[in-house]
């Protein structure tokens, strides 16, 4: 989804997508997990904008590149002899911890790839002292060199701040708040499955869902 960073250079201050295109790519992703969970037993593992293609002006979007998935097993769970991989910025607060690796692990980069779309840059991206913003983008490889080990243990796998905006547009963008908010929670076991994130972007999206196999 190049269009995060098409959008970020286009203007000096051109603010989130529109909710509806938030709510658009929020179902049809979701719809993806969905079936990627419960119907082939496997985890994306690496979820974030630059896995997901969107087409036309956000008619659809589907789920792209499962070179790293993994299997679940009958609880969604990832097996103990399975190696996450996924990457940093996005990964969920027991991929960091070394905790137990679920479908609600995908969730959490669900929601902050949905956050890359409100904050136009990737995860922790302003938390970096020594380079532009835009010369990052979430199909980049992160240098070692201009991340440090603190950066790393203090950031990763902590879900970023919603950016404020004018009152007007935080109320309009209150639902995809409150939608981040829970789908990046800490605890694995507070976060929704996809399917109950069907149902909370359902009423937002201007059309309705695809097939459910947006992948």
């Amino acid at each position: 989804m190049d269009l995060v960073e098409t959008r970020a250079e286009s203007e000096p201050d051109p603010g989130p997508f529109p909710l509806s295109a938030i709510a658009t790519v929020g179902l049809d992703i979701a719809s993806a997990l969905h079936y990627l969970h419960t119907d082939q037993h496997l985890l994306h593992g690496d979820l974030k904008s630059a896995n997901v293609l969107v087409f036309g002006a956000f008619q659809r979007a589907k789920l792209c590149d499962f070179g790293v998935a993994l299997p679940l097993d009958d609880q969604l769970a990832v097996t103990g002899d399975q190696t996450y991989v996924g990457t940093e910025p996005w990964s969920a607060p027991e991929v960091v911890f070394d905790g137990d690796v679920t479908h609600k692990t995908d969730i959490y980069s669900y929601a902050l790839t949905l956050w890359e779309m409100f904050a136009l840059e990737m995860p922790h991206a302003s938390d970096l002292p020594d380079l532009d913003n835009s010369e990052l983008s979430s199909d980049s490889e992160i240098d070692d060199s201009a991340c440090s080990d603190d950066y790393f243990e203090s950031q990763m796998g902590v879900p970023p701040p919603v950016p404020q905006l004018d009152a007007a547009l935080m109320a309009e963008y209150r639902p995809f708040v409150e939608i981040y908010t829970v789908c990046s929670a800490v605890r694995a076991e507070d976060r929704p499955a996809a399917e109950q994130c069907c149902h909370l972007f359902r009423p937002l999206c201007p059309r309705p869902e695809t097939d459910g196999k947006a992948v």
